[in-house]
């Protein structure tokens, strides 16, 4: 799942150090992370958990969950897309 981090906000055209590069993360990181709440109350509800604590660099957060919570996490405000890791199959 990609989280909306609301992105950095600039972009100068020139490469950034590594101390502009690290800011840069540590800012979507911070904007993803203020939607766990609601992530966790999606995913409880559903059955779902997270596959880590705290979302990555990009802003993107393993979960793992039912066809229901797919759903409900797709319409959250919060989730910008979902992107299938593993194969999909029907529970037998």
């Amino acid at each position: 799942m990609l989280l909306r981090t609301g992105g950095t906000g600039t972009r100068s055209g020139s490469r950034q150090d590594h101390a502009e590069r690290a800011t840069a993360v540590e800012a979507a990181r911070r904007s993803a992370e203020r939607a766990i709440d609601d992530i966790d109350g999606i995913l409880e509800q559903h059955g779902g958990r997270r596959l880590a604590k705290r979302p990555n660099a990009l802003g993107s957060m393993p979960v793992e969950t039912t066809a229901a919570g797919i759903r409900a996490l797709a319409s959250s405000r919060w989730v910008q897309a979902i992107l299938e890791d593993q194969p999909i199959r029907l529970a037998r």
